[in-house]
């Protein structure tokens, strides 16, 4: 029954308000009815290119020169960035040396994909910071302070057009999370030279720094080759390679959302209340930052100007958050290295110690800069798998993109 119920977000949708009410009996009060505008969870990218792309291209030579441009995906309106204002970038390699773990490739890493931004994407070095453990200035070191301030640094003053580029190499994990925000239950980490003294940067941590306060129009891309680094800035949407048809494969935090609360409605409808609680609180996991962003903005625009004729005023509850698509402000993509589940390998090809997803990232874009995101994202898949790794890629962003157009940065 509820596998021909979940077949498309249309139904998820209608599935979810038929239990809101059980959903409220046992405590949890949530408006989701406009959570989930119409989208196509079962969307394949692949190298065909669909009529849609046309559109795409003519809104970015009609509109790049303000900065950002609107493009309708799934009927959704999008603010993308035209990435031709600034560009700035953070580049942060850790080998750890003389400590348990130590790497070897990370601040290679750091050294070949800085150079080839600089060189083909209009980065430079006067705009960029460097942080890795070889340099011997306190202040260029990969601590956590250091990291934070950097990652403080790349987002101030950000305004539509401007493109925004972040790489970090080095270990990452996972540890349980506290807060209730992580579906599987585990938040991913980075971790800084000093560790041990100051800990880890979690994703919630990094989310609030590189995405949270970012307007739109503003591009932030993102390489994370670490371990556990397929959802490092939590964001909504995930494409996943399908290795068995090749082809690139959406994951939607709402989809997701609207299974789990239809299963704890279930649950309800069974008497089985503890369960239901538990979906109800996997669902929530599902929407809980893009929520806590849209609540944010809500409330800075309160501030200034009365709400709009017809809109309700933020009162901070989840019924009020939700009113508004689930998706960032800003135009981001994180590029992992693997799945959450995962390691990435630090690795030996052409005769240097070099992280195996940066590798990959590098060699891919050099044979074509004009590839499409979806064939990036297969193609990096298939240079890691040719090179004997298991690791599967994945890319994250926050808003539901056309993943079959041409890449910019």
């Amino acid at each position: 029954m509820f596998g021909k119920l979940l077949k498309s977000a249309k139904e998820v949708s209608a599935t979810v308000q038929t239990v809101q009410q059980g959903l409220q009996q046992a405590g949890i009060n949530v408006d989701l009815g406009n959570v989930f505008p119409q989208y196509h969870p079962e969307a394949q990218h692949n190298a065909q290119v669909p009529p849609e792309v046309q559109n795409y291209q003519q809104d970015l030579a009609n509109q790049q020169r303000s900065g950002q441009f609107q493009h309708t995906r799934d009927g959704e309106n999008i603010s993308l960035s035209s990435c031709l204002g600034k560009k700035k970038a953070l580049f942060v390699g850790i080998n750890y040396f003389g400590q348990q773990g130590e790497l070897r490739g990370c601040i290679n890493d750091v050294k070949n994909i800085s150079n080839f931004v600089f060189q083909y994407y209009g980065f430079s070095q006067q705009n960029s910071v460097i942080l890795t453990d070889d340099n011997q200035n306190p202040k260029y070191k990969p601590t956590k302070a250091n990291i934070i301030e950097a990652m403080k640094w790349l987002v101030q003053g950000a305004t539509a057009g401007d493109s925004l580029f972040f790489h970090y190499s080095g270990h990452g994990g996972s540890v349980k999370d506290t807060t209730g925000d992580e579906h599987d239950g585990f938040d991913e980490t980075i971790i800084p030279i000093d560790y041990q003294q100051a800990g880890f940067i979690l994703d919630d941590e990094m989310y609030e720094l590189l995405v949270k306060g970012l307007p739109q129009g503003v591009r932030m891309t993102t390489i994370f080759d670490s371990c556990h680094s397929g959802t490092a800035l939590d964001l909504p949407f995930t494409y996943k390679v399908d290795g068995e048809k090749g082809e690139v494969r959406m994951f939607d935090n709402r989809l997701e959302a609207g299974k789990a609360f239809a299963f704890a409605g279930l649950a309800l409808f069974q008497g089985n209340t503890a369960g239901a609680l538990a979906k109800a609180k996997e669902g929530l996991s599902f929407l809980m930052k893009p929520q806590q962003q849209q609540q944010q903005q809500q409330q800075q625009q309160q501030q200034t100007q009365q709400p709009a004729q017809g809109q309700a005023g933020t009162s901070g509850s989840l019924q009020s958050q939700s009113q508004t698509p689930v998706r960032t402000n800003a135009d981001v993509l994180q590029w992992g290295g693997c799945m959450d589940s995962q390691t990435s390998a630090d690795a030996h090809i052409g005769g240097q110690a070099t992280g195996a997803m940066s590798y990959a990232f590098i060699k891919v874009l050099s044979a074509n800069r004009n590839i499409t995101y979806s064939n990036l994202l297969l193609e990096t898949r298939q240079v890691l798998k040719t090179g004997g790794f298991t690791q599967v890629p994945q890319l994250s962003t926050g808003n539901n993109m056309n993943l079959d157009v041409p890449f910019i940065m």
